[in-house]
């Protein structure tokens, strides 16, 4: 029964939930993981401070693209200028990468083993569904938009 709950759960996150790469999330599978309360508002915590730091660098990486664009619009691009810019983008995105990395091992250290072995098997069930997904997409690609009449 709790296979099946599990399964469920993954099945739910694939079809709408909150997903990070190929993570579930966490806290829909407290359940199922054994979290206690007070694992559960620490992931909360760390999953709150996360969040706001993404959105800070998200908008940063965004203002950097569009003026990257700007510079690269110009009669004559400022070569130095463009470099400049391409490597601040490219340190945004790495503390974005570093930021959801960090995230995830601050959750990882919160669980016990058992939690741990069973947030994995629902990660591999994640990946399988999504790799079925696709390939059925491929297969049989949705109708959207409908033909016209």
């Amino acid at each position: 029964m709790k296979k099946a709950g599990l399964f469920l759960s993954v099945f739910l996150l694939l079809w709408g939930g909150n997903c990070l790469a190929n993570r579930p999330d966490i806290l829909d599978l407290s359940s199922e993981l054994g979290l206690s309360a007070e694992q559960t508002q620490r992931v909360e915590e760390i999953r709150l401070k996360s969040e706001r730091k993404a959105i800070k660098l998200k908008a940063d990486l965004k203002l950097a693209q569009l003026d990257l664009r700007s510079l690269l619009q110009k009669d004559y691009p400022d070569k130095g200028a463009v470099y400049k810019k391409v490597e601040e983008i490219g340190t945004l995105r790495t503390k974005l990468e570093k930021n959801r990395i960090d995230t995830r091992l601050e959750v990882h250290n919160l669980l016990n083993p058992e939690q741990r072995k069973k947030l994995r098997e629902a990660e591999r069930e994640l990946i399988k569904e999504r790799r079925h997904r696709k390939l059925m997409e491929r297969r049989f690609p949705p109708c959207w938009p409908p033909p016209p009449k």
